[in-house]
């Protein structure tokens, strides 16, 4: 039996060196991470498929360019 693999995209606070503070997992239009306060996002879980994630991971690195956000970088993360 093939296990599927389910990802999740990560936002890294660059700056922030308190555990669980450092990172959020968000999904795909959850921009709530731009307020610099790293909770988690809405859904903690790996529910993304890989191509799901790299879009939602390029979405986010399109953002933190348009905003010339410094803090932020974004990691893709697979369960």
């Amino acid at each position: 039996m093939e296990t599927i693999k389910r990802y999740a995209v990560c936002v890294y606070d660059n700056t922030c060196n308190v555990p669980g503070h450092e990172f959020g997992i968000y999904g795909k239009n959850d921009y709530s991470w731009l307020t610099e306060s790293l909770n988690g996002g809405i859904d903690q879980s790996y529910n993304l498929t890989q191509e799901e994630a790299e879009a939602v991971k390029a979405d986010f690195e399109r953002v933190i360019r348009e905003e010339g956000i410094e803090w932020a970088s974004v990691k893709i993360e697979e369960e």
